[in-house]
């Protein structure tokens, strides 16, 4: 594991861990958006820390979370 996949895999958890919220209850919050899977693969995937952006988001949007400002979207102007 690289150490962006362990700094990703060290945020979802101490988040999970802030709001005492279990994979369990991650899976029933990602299955209220649409989002289905089962607890023992979130846990296999958020401890590998293999997982897309996109997951992250849907976790942090699951557990009611703001991503940190400095990864917030930015307007990017096209000029020539």
């Amino acid at each position: 594991m690289d150490k962006w996949e362990e700094d990703a895999r060290n945020r979802l958890r101490a988040q999970m861990s802030r709001q005492n919220i279990s994979f369990k209850a991650l899976q029933a919050r990602l299955d209220a958006l649409g989002i289905h899977d089962t607890p023992v693969n979130l846990s296999n995937k958020i401890g590998r820390g293999k997982f897309s952006y996109s997951f992250y988001l849907q976790c942090l949007e699951a557990m009611k979370c703001e991503p940190s400002s400095s990864a917030a979207p930015v307007e990017v102007s096209s000029e020539d």
